[in-house]
């Protein structure tokens, strides 16, 4: 980049003006290497550099720690929501044990799917690794592999 704005000023310069930039007499340069300007500024470029880094490296590192923490809080909140919605379904499947006896043979199937569904759908969301919104009817939500979709 500053090679490039140099060549630009370069061109500009012999473009425009009587001005010989490539004959320049370099007194400059001798001053700087005399006075050793230029083992200071390596030095303060190289303190900026290592500075400019350390900092990028801790804003990536507390990033990726504040992910970390929000995904666990995630697992945790919808394990406990799987355990709470798992004790209301093996209640269910007792009560649909107790209606088997009162109802025809295969009316209650579509309820026993609806129960592993539903139960699969929540362990999915427990197990994720990472999380992406979607929107949903009520506002947004969580993506998760669907079980039941192939």
């Amino acid at each position: 980049m500053i090679a490039t704005i140099l060549a630009v000023g370069m061109v500009l310069t012999a473009a425009l003006t009587t001005y010989d930039v490539v004959k320049l007499d370099l007194q400059i340069l001798d001053g700087i290497a005399r006075h050793e300007v230029d083992d200071l500024l390596a030095g303060l470029l190289l303190i900026f550099l290592g500075v400019t880094i350390d900092l990028i490296a801790r804003r990536k590192r507390h990033k990726a720690e504040i992910e970390a923490q929000k995904l666990r809080t995630l697992k945790a909140t919808m394990r406990t929501v799987h355990d709470i919605v798992n004790n209301f379904l093996n209640n269910l499947m007792v009560f649909e044990l107790q209606a088997a006896a009162i109802t025809k043979p295969g009316a209650l199937d579509p309820l026993e799917r609806i129960i592993h569904e539903t139960a699969g759908k929540l362990k999915a969301l427990g197990d994720l690794e990472s999380v992406r919104e979607i929107p949903l009817a009520m506002g947004p939500g969580i993506h998760y592999k669907d079980p039941t979709r192939s």
